[in-house]
């Protein structure tokens, strides 16, 4: 199958997926072999052309019976004519039939194979191969794949060099899955570590730390949401300290995997009702 472009009245069509042979079968048993058949999975109806029936040999005619209009598909054997197909017309003017397909089952040798085919099958292959070594050596990541795939003798994978683009595996997807808290438990997580506050406090310790997102920068702009929304800077003058030392995380672009999370500092409280 090749990809074409089709162009109409109402412009450029995108319900062609492709081009290629196809053998059709019409109600009284004739067969119509098309070298370049038009593919669109999502149209109602076929289409065929008067071109294509007399390519394949057959003559075409229209009678008349009674108000009904007919399109005769004909063949002509040794100076005889013979009636073939038998095709009534829409008021539109098209004429309407049954078209069947004709399933083939054929065996291609390996050697009728094109270059870009026969890559298809490699690679494919190659990936079947690759989720079975996978699943045989407990899920390992990309790096350990590569180096065990190197270093080691005796497993069927076709290229030890590179690895399959398209490849994905379900169990390491969800083992990787991390449910993180929410921004607000997070900030409140310090302010409650070393607090000594009683569990009714915690309350107000959760709604501290959702105005302490409003009004703080984000790792992703230098900006509070509080001022990207009023476009001023929000007044802090009612700060004050909270009495005790916190755990602050650290933001993602200074924080590295294998180092400190968070750093201890002092945090600031405010008045949530002032009088």
């Amino acid at each position: 199958m090749k990809e074409v472009s089709v162009s109409t009245v109402m412009g450029s069509a995108n319900i062609i997926e492709g081009s290629g042979r196809a053998c059709i079968l019409l109600p009284m048993g004739t067969q119509f072999d098309i070298a370049d058949a038009l593919h669109s999975p999502k149209s109602n109806r076929n289409l065929l052309s008067f071109k294509d029936i007399r390519r394949n040999g057959y003559h075409i005619e229209t009678v008349s019976e009674g108000k009904v209009e007919y399109l005769h598909i004909t063949r002509i054997t040794q100076g005889s004519k013979a009636i073939v197909e038998r095709l009534p017309a829409f008021s539109t003017g098209l004429y309407f039939t049954n078209i069947n397909t004709i399933e083939a089952n054929i065996a291609v040798h390996q050697k009728l194979l094109t270059g870009h085919q026969k890559l298809s099958v490699v690679h494919q292959k190659c990936n079947e191969n690759f989720n079975v070594w996978h699943d045989r050596l407990g899920h390992p990541g990309t790096g350990m794949m590569r180096k065990i795939i190197i270093n080691s003798c005796g497993h069927s994978l076709q290229n030890q060099k590179i690895l399959p683009n398209d490849f994905t595996c379900a169990a390491c997807a969800q083992g990787k899955l991390i449910i993180r808290p929410s921004p607000a438990k997070m900030i409140a997580r310090p302010l409650l570590m070393r607090s000594q506050l009683p569990v009714s406090a915690w309350g107000h310790a959760i709604l501290h730390a959702a105005t302490l997102i409003r009004i703080r920068p984000t790792s992703n702009h230098k900006f509070s949401p509080l001022q990207l929304v009023l476009g001023k800077e929000p007044n802090i003058s009612h700060l004050k300290v909270f009495g005790c030392t916190v755990y602050v995380p650290i933001a993602p672009p200074q924080r590295s995997k294998m180092g400190p999370q968070g750093d201890w500092e002092y945090m600031l409280d405010m008045i949530l009702h002032q009088s």
